[in-house]
């Protein structure tokens, strides 16, 4: 929903990051991380218990992989489908 609402603002960011990619000037280290936070489940949570551990994923990144994921899945269905005639 985020990238729907915001597409104008943040496009050509994505755009830069993809052709960055492209030309082997993307750092991956850069976008490739995430965040691990303690949620408290109970108030006044004193014990490990009673957190819950949430991963916060760099969005950019989920993006950038959901792409490449497809794209490499065009090419392999290709590979496929040439190897078997």
């Amino acid at each position: 929903m985020f990238y729907h609402k915001f597409w104008d603002l943040i496009k050509a960011d994505l755009v830069d990051m993809f052709n960055d990619f492209h030309k082997g000037n993307l750092d991956s280290k850069m976008i490739n991380f995430a965040i691990i936070s303690l949620i408290p489940k109970v108030e006044e949570a004193r014990s490990m218990k009673n957190f819950r551990p949430i991963h916060l994923t760099n969005c950019s990144f989920k993006v950038f992989s959901k792409v490449l994921t497809l794209g490499l899945g065009k090419i392999m269905d290709r590979t496929e489908c040439s190897q078997k005639f």
